[in-house]
């Protein structure tokens, strides 16, 4: 099986955690991170990715409309809501980072 190629996209007001390996259905998935706006969108300019996570809802729709270019048949193939316990967990420890997830395939 192809490595996987991910990029994990948190320009918003999000921070990013450690990704675990299982949601890419592959343990030697590769994770690339743009989390500030002044990176460049492909974080590496010689990337190209097979999946995007958007990390948090905010300025959403704007971060994916800025990939479009680069992958004009990007498609959104899951939303993760952080859970109930989550929730909890995040109340009782702040640092403990839930944020919505939009999982984005770039059908490169």
């Amino acid at each position: 099986m192809e490595k996987e190629h991910i990029l994990v996209e948190a320009s918003g007001d999000s921070k990013i955690s450690m990704m675990p390996k299982f949601y890419s259905k592959s343990w030697e998935a590769q994770f690339r991170e743009r989390d500030e706006p002044v990176v460049p969108l492909l974080a590496e300019q010689e990337s190209s990715y097979d999946y995007i996570l958007f990390i948090g809802d905010d300025r959403l729709e704007e971060r994916i409309n800025q990939y479009k270019p680069f992958y004009p048949n990007m498609k959104l193939e899951k939303k993760c809501q952080p859970s109930t316990i989550d929730r909890v967990l995040h109340k009782l420890n702040p640092r403990n980072s839930n944020e919505y997830i939009e999982v984005w395939k770039t059908n490169k």
